[in-house]
């Protein structure tokens, strides 16, 4: 057989064309991936790496020049990006238009508008919400309906079914979530079946299944099947980390640092959130790297390094400052109290203490303010202060039981922030 490989120069302007195009992390996926690697082979004429023949192929006498149709396949490509970058730019100031609005006004306005019926729209659909999660599940719940019922109006010749399908396997893994957020987690867990039935009939991209297992994990964390949830989670940990994907593999590691502090092995807990932290974008999740690093805190102090946990706090001053949402404030002196007392700086662990109650009581967060103020009156005892001491930790103790008779299995409150979920983290920059 002739040698068909392409020359430098051919190789380099496709490498070049493709940047251009923003696909230059899709060629890098394509040359590590075998799944995508065997598609492509079909694509182009093959069957599972064996090329169909018609008859007998002959030898070419020459060397043959790819770049005429390289070329012609570059260009068709920066053309097809090109269309959907706009289609974005047009879907974004669209979005800025209704993005205020309640959902059942956008409801409205997706039914009749054509210019809402793009790729770029559902993504954005999306983005809101992920972004109104934190605030009301409900509503974020109603966006991703809307995103779903949206992808049934696009376009299926120019996008392709396969790829649609993916899409809306996206859109009902975010409702799932958005569910679970709600705590009807029977629910959630029919739209992540439908989900998972829906990427079996689509382009079988193993990042979308990545994405769809670190939903579901969040699902299994919160009904107590760790097991579960930290297999999930590692199988996306590995597909993030052979496309080249650090930002989404550092957060499943996040997640298993939670997963591993659950089943009582700190230590470990500890190395993942260590390990997570150079994967970590600021610019993708400002939240996530806040999680990681308050919770490597925070566990650092559980196990006893005080000082290890003290210099983290200190390198940590920049990020803590781009947060000044109360409740981030109220775990940070919440933690920093741990370590103070932990020290043996008791009038330094007093005042975190009395800043992180008063600051969690304010924000009705009844049950962690409770658990300072037993934290407090410990602190108080070890002052000789036990009048003052008793008298705190009587009212704390009485409303956490009272919370426990009412919650089956409740979790002694922690500084730690929430399980960490995909897209937009609990807090964005500044909020």
């Amino acid at each position: 057989m002739p040698r068909i490989h392409p020359d430098e120069l051919t190789l380099l302007n496709l490498v070049d064309s493709l940047r251009l195009a923003g696909l230059d992390r899709a060629l890098l996926h394509l040359t590590s991936c075998p799944d995508c690697q065997t598609r492509a082979r079909a694509f182009a004429g093959g069957d599972g790496g064996h090329p169909r023949s018609d008859g007998r192929v002959l030898l070419w006498p020459v060397r043959s020049d790819y770049a005429p149709v390289l070329g012609r396949g570059s260009h068709d490509l920066l053309q097809r990006a090109a269309a959907f970058e706009h289609e974005r730019v047009d879907a974004a100031l669209r979005w800025s238009e209704l993005a205020r609005l309640a959902p059942e006004a956008i409801e409205r306005v997706l039914e009749e508008d054509p210019r809402c019926r793009s790729w770029g729209f559902v993504e954005l659909l999306l983005e809101g919400s992920r972004d109104r999660m934190a605030r009301d599940a409900a509503e974020a719940e109603q966006l991703a309906q809307l995103a779903h019922a949206q992808v049934v109006r696009l376009d299926t010749g120019y996008y392709g079914s396969a790829r649609l399908a993916d899409l809306a396997a996206r859109c009902l893994g975010q409702i799932a979530h958005a569910r679970q957020e709600s705590r009807d987690l029977a629910a959630a867990e029919r739209a992540f079946a439908d989900a998972e039935a829906l990427l079996r009939s689509g382009t079988r991209d193993p990042l979308e299944r990545a994405e769809l297992w670190s939903l579901r994990a969040a699902l299994h964390r919160r009904q107590g099947r760790i097991g579960e949830a930290e297999h999930l989670l590692q199988r996306a940990f590995d597909i993030f980390r052979t496309a080249g994907e650090p930002h989404r593999a550092g957060r499943c590691q996040v997640g298993l640092a939670d997963l591993a502090r659950c089943a009582g092995d700190g230590q470990r807990a500890i190395e993942r959130l260590r390990g997570a932290l150079p994967m970590l974008d600021p610019g993708v999740e400002p939240g996530l790297e806040l999680i990681a690093r308050h919770n490597l805190i925070s566990f650092l102090a559980e196990a006893g390094f005080y000082l290890a946990g003290r210099r983290l706090i200190a390198e940590s001053r920049a990020v803590y400052r781009r947060f000044p949402a109360p409740p981030v404030q109220s775990r940070r002196a919440w933690v920093e109290g741990r370590i103070a007392g932990g020290l043996g700086q008791l009038a330094s662990a007093e005042r975190a203490f009395r800043i992180a109650r008063e600051g969690l009581d304010r924000e009705g967060l009844a049950r962690d303010a409770a658990q300072v103020a037993l934290e407090l009156a410990d602190v108080l005892l070890r002052q000789q202060r036990s009048r003052e001491a008793g008298e705190i930790a009587e009212v704390a103790d009485a409303l956490l039981r009272d919370r426990r008779e009412g919650e089956a299995q409740a979790a002694v409150p922690s500084p730690e922030f929430p399980f960490p979920g995909p897209g937009h983290s609990l807090f964005a920059g500044g909020a």
